[in-house]
């Protein structure tokens, strides 16, 4: 993974945690790497259900088809 990628999709992730936002209010094309994505999807996801973004740790299905936070799972 690219080292200049992990700062990006930190202060990414940070700006998703808690909204329902798209991906592209906080990244340019230029942005969106593969090194980017893999960075992001270690920090947060978008639950499939509700569209809130979550830390990782909220994840409830980590190794699913689509994440799922803990609150939409139960």
């Amino acid at each position: 993974m690219a080292n200049s990628s992990i700062p990006i999709a930190a202060r990414v992730a940070e700006g998703l945690e808690g909204t329902t936002a798209g991906l592209e209010d906080f990244v340019d094309d230029d942005s969106c790497t593969p090194e980017f994505f893999e960075a992001l999807d270690t920090m947060v996801f978008c639950c499939a259900k509700c569209g809130w973004w979550y830390r990782q740790r909220a994840n409830a299905t980590p190794d699913g088809d689509e994440w799922i936070c803990q609150e939409c799972f139960k």
